[in-house]
This record gives structure tokens, C-alpha cells and sequence, in this order.
């Protein structure tokens, strides 16, 4: 497990770019549908999300997409890596957590690589669980609903250890490259 954590200047960029993902679809009366089964109001869970890309993006070394669009991303990829790899960034809130994509239909998964990430012991921290193929997400998901659908999912106990990464990814690059 790998803990990231967040300045007071990084919670604000957070901040802003959660604020602006989610004000676009509030202003517009959009209400996401996964977020009805949280206590918390719609900007946390956004938060949350950004905090887990950012994290990734500095664990990877990536730059991070901070666009908002009124419509979502439509499930593409949250990060591009330097050798056109794609990573899905999905936040639990609970400790070994699932992955879950938004959609029944496994191969709605589209990106490369999937990472799960969880909070950290305080609200300035974010922890990068566990990771996983694309091939290994289709031959080892399940379906559940979660409160709000059924969802194609992954357990942590069936994905790799978050400290594997980056020797896979560059262990796939110098093969390639």
C-alpha cells in the first residue's frame, strides 16, 4: 500500500478542480446517480475521485486531465502514461474496497490498467490499494449492486499488490521501447 499525501496547497488545487467538474453538472440540475447512496453532498465524492487521480498521477509520474465536462468523462481513462498506456482511477471509501466500473458490462472497462485507491488515516491522505489489468479484470470480475445498479467489479484479493506497478510498467516499456 502506498500513502500519498496532500499539502494545504494541494487540497485547494483539489478543491478547485473538483468544484470545477461537479459545478457545470449542479448548475445544469444533474445529479449522478452513484452518488445518492453517500451521506456525504455532491462535491465530496468528486473530491474524493480527484484526490485519487492526483495521487496516482504523482505516484506514476503522469500528468492529470483537470477539464470538466458537463456530461462526464462517458468512462473514458483518467490518466494517459508516457508510452500511451491508460489508467482508471476508482476511490472506495472503505479499505479493501472493490473496483467497480460504472456499468454491468465488464468491458466498459476500458483502459489499460485499473487502480483502486482508499483514504489514508486523515482527510489529507490518500492510499493506492491494489491494481490491475484489463485481461485480468474480464477473466476474474463479478457483477453486484452496490445500491445503485448492478456494476462489474474486481475484489482487492484479485487484483496485484499497488507496490508491483512500476516495475510492470516499466518492465513493459524497456520490452517495447
Amino acid at each position: 500500500m502506498i500513502e500519498i499525501n496532500f499539502s494545504p496547497a494541494d487540497m485547494e488545487e483539489a478543491n478547485r478542480i473538483a468544484t470545477l467538474r461537479n459545478k457545470p453538472k449542479m448548475d445544469a440540475g444533474i445529479v449522478s446517480n452513484l452518488f445518492g447512496r453517500h451521506k456525504f453532498d455532491e462535491l465530496t465524492p468528486h473530491l474524493n475521485g480527484v484526490m485519487a487521480e492526483m495521487a496516482v498521477s504523482w505516484y506514476l509520474g503522469l500528468g492529470m486531465d483537470k477539464s470538466s465536462r458537463l456530461d462526464g468523462d462517458k468512462g473514458a481513462p483518467d490518466l494517459l502514461g508516457l508510452d500511451g498506456a491508460t489508467y482508471e482511477v476508482k476511490y472506495t471509501d472503505l479499505q479493501g474496497g472493490d473496483f467497480i466500473v460504472p456499468d454491468r458490462d465488464p468491458l466498459k472497462f476500458v483502459a489499460d490498467i485499473g487502480i483502486v485507491c482508499h483514504p489514508g488515516f486523515s482527510n489529507r491522505r490518500v492510499r493506492l490499494s491494489a491494481w490491475v489489468t484489463s485481461d485480468d479484470f474480464l477473466n476474474n470480475y463479478h457483477v453486484r449492486d452496490y445500491g445503485s445498479g448492478d456494476r462489474a467489479a474486481i475484489s482487492q484479493s484479485k487484483m496485484r499488490d499497488i507496490g508491483e506497478l512500476k516495475e510492470y510498467i516499466y518492465g513493459n516499456i524497456s520490452q517495447t521501447g
